[in-house]
């Protein structure tokens, strides 16, 4: 109304002039606002879709987002001397708009630079020798703990191989089973206790396995103590354990902030989890469906936790599992063995269908047994000792995804034992052991 009235009283040039000023001072925040808007939906796309190019993607997102603050602070001191000068209330709101994008806009690129400069000069390097890795050899059985997240059978999108991986520990003459905690994760914790017991009840361990609930959700920032974790620290201050994380570290993690003293006593923890950068797990055929580093981003706080702790790290991850795979023709064997082995069949149907109708591969990968396989065979696995980190990405932080495990020559962290291959004899070893109940040799 304001602009109206003046422009009844003042000559055309002069209203074409404030109309000037006017579209200036809305540049101090338009630049910086929707400049951001678009760059951000444009990087998050790119982020999400494919991580070879994230770090480029995100290098020159913060190259646009700093332009966009000097244009738009350029636009924001316009619009206060506007202010100043024709003493106009909304010149005054444009101005405030455009402080407060830009100071928004200068407070994300130094987050994200200042968290970029942590990742790359970490303060903590932990480096471990080959030894550390190895599972040691005696006559004696080694004694493992298993902290896993089981949905099997659940539905049609419930992996399985938290099963498979469970039978095979409690038929590997190799190993002696101390107990099994349940975390959150493939499914709600409370699940994924009531599977565990169903489970290991099928299996033939519910009389000597003795079963922990654990976290329902991140421990972050309380680590409260569970049934599991007390569990956990427990058995280690009496003996060493191995223990096998086939799902998000909370349960460890939250041992690890409430039971310092008996962190010595982890001879060594073997994750499904970790990747390479710029590799993208596709089950299918889209290349824009992938799948993210699960257990990492579901708890990555506890992630951090364990990495930092100084515990030997033996990663078996996406690219290893997609090694084996597990047939209709690998099910059907299983029909020859015990009732446990009839079990864990019927709960593999219906995601080895997920996979055949929907993926339209010829079979499942079963990603948490491999983590089982490299204790009891780890000289058919192919693995190296590299530095690791937890990932960052200015796109995909707010959302909570992103913050992958990543592993490779060129970064800058503690090292952990990521393995890449295995030989094509194990999955025939592994279906030998879930038929049968005698002792297998693991000669070479």
């Amino acid at each position: 109304m304001e602009l109206y009235r003046l422009a009844l009283e003042i000559p055309t040039s002069q209203v074409f002039h404030m109309n000037n000023i006017r579209r200036r001072c809305l540049l101090s925040w338009q630049i910086p606002s929707i400049g951001f808007g678009l760059t951000f939906l444009l990087g998050l796309g790119l982020s999400y879709s494919n991580q070879d190019i994230r770090p480029e993607v995100q290098s020159v997102g913060l190259v646009v987002f700093t332009v966009l603050v000097v244009i738009g602070s350029y636009y924001t001191v316009q619009a206060f001397r506007s202010c100043q000068r024709y003493r106009n209330k909304d010149y005054l709101k444009y101005a405030i708009a455009g402080l407060l994008a830009n100071l928004f806009l200068i407070f994300f690129v130094v987050t994200s630079v200042n968290k970029i400069y942590t990742l790359s000069h970490p303060l903590n390097i932990t480096k471990h020798s080959l030894e550390e890795f190895k599972p040691r050899s005696n006559a004696s059985k080694l004694p493992i703990w298993i902290d896993t997240d089981p949905a099997c059978g659940q539905s049609a999108t419930n992996d399985v191989d938290d099963c498979w991986a469970l039978m095979m520990a409690l038929r590997a003459p190799e190993l002696d089973l101390r107990g099994i905690s349940t975390t959150f994760g493939n499914t709600k914790g409370e699940t994924a206790l009531q599977v565990a017991r169903q489970a290991i009840g099928h299996l033939g361990g519910a009389a000597r396995t003795p079963i922990y609930e654990g976290s329902h959700s991140s421990g972050s920032p309380e680590w409260k103590s569970t049934q599991a974790s007390e569990a956990i620290a427990s058995v280690l201050r009496q003996e060493k354990l191995t223990i096998i994380a086939q799902g998000p570290l909370t349960n460890i993690a939250t041992v690890i902030i409430n039971h310092p003293d008996v962190v010595r006593n982890v001879e060594r923890i073997v994750m499904v989890a970790g990747k390479r950068p710029g590799n993208l797990f596709h089950p299918g055929e889209q290349w824009w469906f992938h799948f993210r580093d699960f257990n990492i981003r579901k708890d990555t706080p506890a992630a951090k936790i364990v990495l930092d702790s100084g515990i030997p790290l033996i990663l078996t991850p996406f690219e290893l599992g997609t090694k084996v795979t597990i047939t209709r023709s690998d099910l059907d064997k299983l029909g020859s063995g015990d009732e446990a082995a009839h079990w864990l069949r019927q709960a593999s149907q219906s995601w080895m269908s997920f996979w055949e109708d929907r993926l339209h591969k010829q079979g499942f990968y079963p990603f948490d047994a491999l983590a089982v396989g490299y204790v009891t065979m780890p000289d058919l696995f192919g693995c190296e000792i590299l530095p690791a980190r937890i990932g960052f990405s200015i796109f995909l932080e707010p959302f909570g995804v992103g913050h992958d495990l990543e592993v490779g020559q060129d970064i800058k962290g503690s090292q952990v034992y990521y393995c890449s291959d295995v030989d094509r004899r194990f999955k025939d070893r592994l279906i030998e052991r879930l038929i049968t109940h005698r002792t297998v040799s693991n000669d070479v």
